[in-house]
């Protein structure tokens, strides 16, 4: 993806688009695992090592490529039994983030990871339709007023109520260290979930598979935005 978007961004992928390209890995290492290598959420990895090989090339190449985006999939699974109709569901929902500012323009709003597959964000209305879940708000997230010339692409904000017991599971990367920005302006923002309880209870995770969700939890959602440029 790397190579495409330097040498060819414009036309669609062929058979001879990636033929002059050689990739050479250290057989072992997490660039070249291997079939027996142990792994869980293995598109968090990958997005990472993307995103290391991605700035490494937007520093060599100043001008070429954006900042950094959100770069999670930050999949997120609630799963249980709506509590009117007895029909069990499970929700498999990737998440939408803020790109990287370019020299040029601002980041984008809202958009899918560049590691995105074959799943879909859920509309509030399937929610309140299929799942017990409720939406209090799916709004774009805040971004604060920063020094710089283009200006981060915004993530989301999203804050789900459950009606019934349900489970959840969550996994996404870039919580910790903050979006990487180009040259000397302010970095980018950091991607969170938390489990506000009924009891007033904050619960704050990363990684996590089958958290108990209790009637009156709610589970708030807040993607990062962008890099600066």
């Amino acid at each position: 993806m790397i190579y495409k978007a330097l040498c060819d961004p414009e036309r669609f992928a062929n058979a001879g688009s990636f033929s002059p390209l050689e990739v050479i890995t250290e057989q072992g290492t997490v660039l070249h695992a291997g079939p027996t290598a142990p792994q869980g959420y293995y598109f968090e990895t990958r997005i990472r090592l993307f995103d290391m090989l991605w700035q490494c090339m937007a520093r060599a190449l100043p001008g070429r490529l954006p900042a950094g985006s959100f770069s999670s999939i930050f999949g997120t699974v609630i799963a249980g039994q709506h509590p009117d109709t007895g029909r069990r569901y499970t929700m498999v929902e990737p998440q939408m983030g803020g790109w990287g500012a370019s020299c040029a323009r601002d980041g984008m709003n809202a958009m899918f990871s560049n590691s995105h597959g074959d799943t879909f964000n859920t509309p509030v209305e399937i929610c309140k339709a299929r799942y017990e879940l409720g939406v209090a708000h799916k709004s774009l997230a805040d971004r604060p007023a920063q020094d710089a010339i283009c200006l981060a692409g915004r993530g989301v904000s999203v804050l789900y109520e459950t009606r019934a017991e349900a489970s959840l599971s969550v996994g996404y990367t870039r919580g910790v260290v903050p979006v990487w920005s180009l040259d000397q302006v302010p970095q980018g923002g950091k991607n969170a979930m938390h489990i506000l309880r009924g009891s007033g209870e904050i619960e704050y995770h990363r990684f996590i598979s089958g958290a108990r969700l209790k009637p009156g939890d709610r589970v708030l959602i807040e993607t990062a935005f962008g890099g600066n440029a």
